[in-house]
């Protein structure tokens, strides 16, 4: 089993059989499923990469508020 989302995806989209799914002659409703599969697999990734910046931007500003206020930035 491959650590690459969209193989992982894919992979669980056709029920764990990498022969089936390898082949060329694969089902048509294989081929929609392992779209599909790739497709939320990419989704997901790029949801995960965006509150992971996010929360990297919150927890900068975060820092940066704590620092000018110790610095006596509002006073």
């Amino acid at each position: 089993m491959s650590f690459r989302p969209e193989l992982v995806s894919q992979e669980l989209a056709c029920g764990m059989d990498g022969i089936a799914c390898a082949r060329e002659d694969a089902l048509p409703v294989r081929r929609i499923y392992r779209y599909l599969a790739n497709g939320f697999s990419f989704l997901f990734s790029t949801a995960f990469v965006s509150v992971f910046l996010a929360m990297g931007f919150a927890a900068l500003a975060t820092i940066v508020t704590i620092l000018v206020g110790v610095l006596g930035g509002f006073n």
